[in-house]
């Protein structure tokens, strides 16, 4: 194979006959496989030929039939429709090309009622749903309002951050005993039995047993302990500041347990405005509806608990009175002594 030399010239004639042929063979718009033709969206067709250049006016999508909104006058108020609901008929083509042909108005009629006895929204008023109040006790009467107001929701989610407040707590005094033992601050190195104090006898062996000793040994003996008796002296406290762990690993747990003690005491604070949020938010929404309600006549549940509570005391009074009642009339009739009964009449002896 001889060695050629090329030239710049010659490298830029080949690039340009090279892209005339790339050129060539992308010739896009021919009927044929892998050429956008009338699909009805882009979905699975974003490889093929052309497109680059698809557009909602060009494919024979849901969208392309949209028509400057039109502003009509619907329950005493201006509104634009963007969009008519579809009749039955426009789902098929026109009535020409089936060979159907609609020569009577009645047949017309007839099917815009079966229209609407079809159609499962016929039932929902929207205006009814979306309209503003214009008075507060409206917030009872109406149900799509109402509803909002008597929800559990911002309770639950109430319940819900105090028990993610505990669990964050308890994980704030675990990280906190951690970080204390890495400090060389943990209490339980103050107790006795952290302080590595030799064995003491506290002389606490009954009379009896050690027998009768002269009062010179015994003050003798008393001047000697206070000498030498290791209770008075300090405690030999050995403390590793490192706990067994080398000196730069000590120090990465101390900085981390440092971060995330500070960490988890910042997302409780952050919960805690939360969790008073929700409960002022759940507050004032109680108290508007108990309003609104008010205002709309209707009876408050605190009137309605206390009347429900004097009823059910009255009942219970009846019911005690009533059996006290039959108690009574049960019990038999006993003659006391000295007292007159009937068809006897006491006079004085002769």
């Amino acid at each position: 194979m001889s060695n050629v030399k090329i030239t710049e010239k010659v490298a830029s004639s080949y690039i340009t006959a090279f892209a005339e042929k790339v050129k060539a063979s992308h010739q896009p718009f021919v009927s044929g496989q892998g050429v956008i033709d009338g699909e009805r969206s882009n979905r699975g067709n974003k490889l093929k030929f052309g497109a680059d250049r698809v557009h909602r006016d060009h494919i024979d999508g849901f969208n392309n039939y949209l028509e400057t909104p039109e502003e009509v006058e619907y329950n005493g108020a201006r509104r634009l429709v963007f969009k008519r609901r579809r009749d039955e008929d426009d789902e098929y083509d026109s009535d020409e090309e089936h060979g159907v042909q609609d020569d009577a108005e009645d047949e017309e009629d007839e099917a815009d009622e079966e229209d609407e006895e079809d159609d499962p929204y016929a039932s929902i008023d929207l205006y009814e749903i979306l309209k503003p109040i214009t008075a507060p006790e409206e917030i009872s009467n109406r149900e799509s309002i109402s509803r909002t107001y008597q929800s559990k929701v911002l309770r639950h989610f109430t319940s819900q951050s105090i028990e993610i407040i505990e669990k964050e707590q308890d994980t704030v005094m675990k990280l906190s005993s951690l970080l204390d033992f890495l400090l060389g601050e943990d209490e339980k190195d103050l107790l006795e039995a952290g302080l590595e104090l030799p064995d003491y006898d506290h002389n606490l062996t009954p009379n009896k047993a050690q027998g009768e000793i002269d009062l010179d040994k015994r003050i003798t003996r008393k001047s000697v302990s206070q000498e030498n008796d290791p209770f008075f002296a300090l405690p030999q406290f050995k403390f590793d500041p490192n706990q067994g762990l080398p000196a730069q690993e000590a120090e990465e747990a101390r900085q981390l347990s440092q971060v995330a003690l500070q960490r988890t005491q910042e997302f409780i604070r952050s919960l805690t405005q939360v969790r008073n949020g929700l409960s002022r938010a759940q507050y004032l929404k109680e108290k508007i509806y108990a309003w609104a309600r008010e205002m709309n006549g209707d009876p408050d549940e605190s009137d309605v608990y206390v009347a429900e509570k004097e009823a059910a005391a009255k009942i219970a009074q009846a019911e005690k009175e009533a059996k006290a009642a039959l108690e009574a009339s049960k019990e038999p009739s006993v003659s006391r002594k000295g007292t007159p009964q009937p068809g006897r009449k006491r006079g004085r002896r002769s």
